[in-house]
């Protein structure tokens, strides 16, 4: 807290990040007057649902919010208006099972590990979109070398990246874990299948 209020105070725009859970929501409001007590400033607080890898508990599938946690999202609502009043703003994650439109991930998110001294044959820990269920547990181990490319720009419109997004463009999904996700947003998916058959639908 003390490092975050430092940086504040250089004026560079924060983004604090919670993952949203059956587990942490209550309460959370107290993030915010924990930074006021630091004098932490300059910032926005994104909320977001858990991408679940059902390696634990904590990231098991089940524990993903979805639109019949009436009482996540009143929390929500509350940091989002508590927010509000203190000049804070406060982004909050649609129910994994509301989602309506396709994954994002591979326009927005870029993730590699730079690790001095890389070995090619390590290609399965370097490029991928970011840690999603595909990525974990699917079909998707890797997305290149980052240093085979010349530059940054070659490597996020490589040609996999490139296929990958004209797919979903057609809603193609590159994996079958990608239904497990909250950012799919077909009707087969498993969270909008859960919620169909909790109200009496097929």
């Amino acid at each position: 807290m003390n490092c975050l209020r430092k940086l504040s105070q250089e004026e560079i725009k924060l983004k604090l990040f919670l993952i949203i859970t059956r587990k942490n929501y209550q309460n959370l409001s107290n993030i915010i007057d924990e930074c006021e007590k630091y004098k932490i400033k300059n910032y926005e607080l994104i909320i977001g649902n858990l991408n679940s890898y059902d390696y634990s508990e904590f990231t098991s599938s089940d524990n993903v919010y979805v639109s019949t946690d009436t009482h996540i999202m009143s929390e929500l609502t509350k940091v989002k208006e508590y927010g509000e009043k203190r000049n804070i703003n406060v982004s909050i994650p649609k129910p994994a099972d509301s989602i309506d439109h396709m994954c994002n991930v591979f326009w927005t998110k870029f993730q590699t590990w730079p690790t001095r001294g890389c070995n090619h044959d390590k290609k399965h820990t370097n490029m991928v979109p970011m840690a999603c269920k595909a990525v974990v547990k699917g079909d998707i181990k890797s997305l290149g070398y980052l240093l085979d490319y010349d530059s940054l720009m070659d490597a996020w419109n490589s040609e996999e990246l490139v296929k990958i997004r004209r797919n979903l463009l057609s809603n193609i999904y590159p994996s079958e874990y990608c239904k497990e996700c909250f950012c799919y947003h077909l009707d087969d998916g498993y969270y909008k299948t859960k919620a169909a058959h909790a109200l009496g639908r097929k």
